[in-house]
């Protein structure tokens, strides 16, 4: 099996008090083919240094700074200037098992797949490896079917659990919106972001 370089896209909000945990973990993967791209989206903490260090500790980080513009913005800003032929996307406060990155290379692999998932945080986010997939229940699904799994929530729908094919993206101009608005209830107050 060929190790493609895998791209990881982190977009940092004043993440200081999180963002080492998640750096360091992303760089002690078992899969070492990875670009990690930190994104510091205008913040005002010590974010920004913790990433220039990590830039000059290790050659496959890559930092970008620039105005706050929304986690949206930041992704897509990695995404262009990504050179993974696969991309995955992290929250700042994530902290991933070692073989995140090589369980995920290895379904899309193995199934001759552009996307692979977990339906279960749980998969990634302790200290148990999780490589042995062939254990798994896995199920290959159409466009149409995983659309379908999502609208009826049975696929999470986030970034952080999944790899994605570039191909796919870019055959499809696959983009974050960045003027997407959510509506959110929080403590019976309905507040709109």
């Amino acid at each position: 099996m060929e190790n493609k370089l895998v791209s990881i896209i982190v977009s940092v909000y004043n993440g200081e008090r999180y963002i080492e945990e998640c750096i360091e973990s992303v760089l002690n993967q078992d899969y070492k083919n990875i670009e990690l791209i930190l994104v510091d989206d205008g913040s005002f903490d010590s974010s920004n240094v913790i990433l220039d260090k990590y830039s000059l500790k290790d050659k496959r980080v890559k930092v970008i700074h620039k105005e706050n513009s929304g986690v949206s913005n930041s992704r897509n800003i990695a995404l262009e200037r990504s050179l993974g032929e696969y991309i995955c996307f992290l929250d700042q406060d994530d902290i991933l098992a070692k073989d995140y990155v090589s369980y995920f290379y290895g379904l899309i692999c193995k199934y001759n797949v552009e996307i692979s998932a977990t339906p279960s945080p749980r998969k990634f986010f302790n200290e148990t490896p999780h490589t042995i997939y062939e254990k798994d229940h896995v199920d290959i699904l159409s466009g149409e079917e995983t659309a379908i799994n999502m609208l009826y929530h049975k696929i999470v729908i986030a970034p952080w659990n999944k790899m994605i094919s570039r191909n796919l993206i870019e055959r499809n101009k696959i983009r974050f919106q960045p003027n997407f608005l959510m509506v959110k209830v929080l403590h019976s107050r309905l507040k709109v972001f």
